[in-house]
């Protein structure tokens, strides 16, 4: 069984201002820390593409993994999923999207991860934690290029 959270939140930033924070894999430890990622590597040489994998080190519920994945999904200012699977065969799956809403940003996202009692539930609570920080950041209007651990 798995478990599939969509959250939607609306942003006073360009979608190409809150994509390239999306797409910007390095940064992911500065503002998923709730969900835990300690580290993102690209696999691949070049720019950031379909295909592209990534390994993602991450401590969540008190439980270190590393999952081994890739882009799925990637439409410059609109688009970018990724798919991972850690060492035990667990499968996670994020999908965001941005898209012009008037003068704002419409950011959705879908998180898929498997049922599993609290670590499924504890992710899930995660990623919306960490939306809500990555949105404190960029309504700040700081330039997400320069986001810094406090």
């Amino acid at each position: 069984m798995t478990i599939t959270a969509q959250l939607e939140t609306r942003i006073g930033r360009s979608p190409s201002a809150v994509f390239a924070e999306l797409t910007a894999l390095e940064r992911y430890p500065q503002w998923l820390i709730a969900t835990g990622v300690t580290g993102v590597e690209l696999l691949d040489q070049g720019p950031l593409a379909p295909g592209t994998r990534v390994r993602i080190a991450q401590a969540v519920a008190g439980r270190a993994t590393t999952l081994e994945g890739q882009v799925t999904a990637l439409e410059p200012d609109r688009r970018l999923a990724i798919q991972g699977r850690d060492r035990e065969g667990i499968k996670v799956g994020i999908d965001a999207s941005v898209a012009a809403d008037g003068p704002s940003t419409l950011l959705r996202w879908t998180l898929r991860v498997p049922h599993l009692l609290p670590r499924g539930l504890y992710t899930v609570r995660s990623v919306a934690i960490d939306d809500a920080g990555l949105v404190e950041r960029l309504r700040a209007g700081r330039n997400v290029s320069m986001f810094r651990l406090r």
